[in-house]
């Protein structure tokens, strides 16, 4: 029998709700609780451990107790609430805080919602200097969030992740030493530049005695999709959106919650305007969505995204940049070592609004 804890920071109720909910769906022994009230979490098989974004990731005090209670050893599944809307391109690199301050557990699942932000807290930020923020909460669109939507699918999420925990419990323990490592690639290349970096991130691979199965999504079955160590989603983009083959996969996929992904897009090089001018980080960041749409669909079945990278290409139909294959040498060591079986699930390197 698997032992359960739910801990959770809460400043407004958002994730206490989302913990409520996800500790509903658990059965056996269990406990729920304020994060302030937990002196340790050895002794549990897994801890549920919620926090809400400050400002731009944990605040100080929930800093601390990731790193105080995620140690080696500990299994985590990290909860996370947000003003944000999911798709939000700036809400990523945030969450990534988060997996960052728990990288000494396995993280083997990662959650995170939308929850509304408070009054006082947005009129804080409506007077504050920074522009960034007054836009924040001019824009905010969180009232009445988490809705029973979002809590329905802690639910589902929180019955995924426990389903596998069974799982795993159940299955022989088997030496991981000599045992073939395995990732399944999908790609959605129309004019052949995705197929490219494809076959030479599984050269890449194969270097390092591990084995990529690549395919196209259209010759793949989303809803029967193989076992893997980890799965990689590759696609090119249209209007700053993946491609729909892509996105009808991804909302198709059928994945066990906590498995490991990567996220690789092909995106057309920013291109000066009439003055020579190159776009700001900031202008693309509103353009190109690519990376933060394919995050939260991934966020969205319960995988844990490890790395994520984007190669460019230099006209529409290509070819890639000047580079390439080095850019993708670099993924494809940057992700090797997640491959291990005892490697914490946290993501690479690549506001949000205050909702407790």
């Amino acid at each position: 029998m698997v032992k359960v804890l739910v801990a959770y920071m809460s400043k407004t109720g958002n994730t206490r709700k989302v913990a409520e909910a996800m500790f509903e769906e658990i059965d056996g022994e269990k406990e729920i609780k304020p994060i302030d009230e937990v002196d340790t979490i050895e002794g549990y098989d897994v801890a549920f451990l919620g926090f809400p974004i400050h400002q731009e990731g944990p605040d100080k005090k929930a800093a601390r107790l990731l790193e105080q209670h995620c140690t080696e050893g500990r299994k985590v599944v990290l909860f996370i609430t947000h003003a944000a809307p999911g798709d939000n391109p700036e809400l990523p690199p945030m969450l990534d805080k988060f997996r960052q301050a728990a990288r000494g557990a396995e993280i083997v699942g990662f959650f995170d919602c939308q929850g509304q932000l408070d009054k006082s807290t947005k009129r804080i930020m409506s007077m504050l200097p920074s522009a960034k923020l007054r836009r924040w909460a001019r824009e905010d669109n969180s009232a009445g969030q988490p809705d029973q939507a979002r809590l329905d699918r802690a639910r589902a999420f929180s019955r995924s992740v426990m389903e596998r925990l069974h799982d795993i419990g159940r299955e022989p323990q088997a030496a991981s030493a000599g045992r073939n490592l395995k990732m399944e690639y999908f790609h959605a290349s129309k004019y052949g530049n995705g197929a490219r970096v494809a076959e030479e991130f599984k050269k890449q691979m194969a270097g390092r005695g591990i084995a990529v199965n690549v395919r196209h999504v259209r010759e793949a079955k989303p809803r029967e999709i193989p076992p893997a160590d980890l799965y990689l989603f590759s696609s090119p983009g249209r209007m700053g959106k993946p491609i729909g083959d892509m996105s009808r996969f991804l909302k198709e996929a059928r994945l066990p919650a906590g498995a490991r992904c990567a996220i690789l897009t092909t995106e057309l090089a920013p291109q000066p305007d009439k003055s020579g001018r190159l776009p700001s980080e900031e202008e693309l960041g509103k353009c190109q969505r690519m990376i933060p749409i394919m995050d939260q669909m991934v966020r969205e079945k319960g995988l844990v995204n490890v790395a994520r990278t984007r190669v460019f290409v230099t006209g529409l139909k290509g070819p890639p940049e000047e580079g390439w294959q080095e850019k993708v040498a670099a993924f494809a060591a940057q992700i090797a070592p997640s491959l291990s079986p005892s490697a914490e699930a946290s993501p690479a390197r690549p506001p949000v609004l205050t909702a407790a």
